[in-house]
């Protein structure tokens, strides 16, 4: 849930501009490969200057509130590295996550703990994003074939999804 500030401030967006801007953000760090792994200050600084600069051409209002638009994608950043399959999760109060073994699951939580980086849901969506694109597969998973006449790419190795 977003700090009442940051969601006061997205409403007067949308009352003073009609845009929900949040959606052209959400966009946008979506594109962000790396940014379940950010955490700290000077890279959420970094991301919302790139930010900006991307979304500034559509909306020049944006100019006076770089500093809100900084702390939404620092919140945002803290309420997607809680989620897990699209449900918010409480990562370290009790959660079953696949076991590993005890020394990387107890890396896992500390990492959480001293960095708030979830890297089980960054793992996840990287994982399903390469599952989505199969033209990043090496070639030799990929075969093509003929079907009423046109060329079609399938895969040759079984697709499966895990659920963490």
């Amino acid at each position: 849930m977003f700090d009442s500030e940051t969601a006061e401030w997205l409403v007067q967006m949308y009352d003073d501009h009609g845009k929900m801007l949040n959606h052209a953000i959400n966009n946008f760090l979506k594109k962000q490969e790396l940014f379940l792994i950010y955490n700290s200050d000077a890279e959420f600084r970094s991301v919302s200057y790139e930010c900006y600069t991307f979304l500034s051409k559509k909306h020049p209002y944006l100019r006076d509130h770089t500093e809100m638009l900084f702390i939404y994608i620092k919140e945002h950043h803290g309420i997607r590295s809680q989620e897990r399959n699209g449900v918010k999760i409480p990562y370290i109060n009790g959660v079953k996550i696949p076991y590993i073994n005890e020394e990387i699951n107890n890396w896992l939580e500390e990492t959480w703990r001293k960095h708030q980086v979830n890297l089980w849901k960054f793992t996840y969506d990287w994982m399903i994003k390469f599952y989505e694109e199969e033209k990043l597969w090496p070639a030799t998973h990929r075969k093509k074939v003929m079907i009423l006449g046109e060329i079609m790419s399938m895969t040759t190795s079984r697709r499966v999804i895990f659920s963490i």
